[in-house]
């Protein structure tokens, strides 16, 4: 009985196999908002280099018109 708690019943009820599962889920949350904050931090970087990039374009176009 795979997966069955110890009354046979594949239900999660009060007792330790909802408690463990409670564990499991509060880790998974744990984890996606760390790869949430990695993400983010991903992306500004790469909008910093973007933007620093479009302002040294915007500037050797500029030396050029004169």
């Amino acid at each position: 009985m795979s997966g069955a708690n110890l009354d046979g019943y594949a239900i999660p009820r009060d007792g330790i196999h909802k408690t463990e599962m409670l564990k499991r889920i509060d880790k998974l949350e744990g984890d996606v908002d760390a790869l949430k904050n990695v993400l983010y931090e991903i992306i500004t970087f790469i909008e910093n280099l973007v933007n620093k990039d479009e302002g040294a374009e915007a500037l050797r176009s500029s030396d050029t018109t004169d």
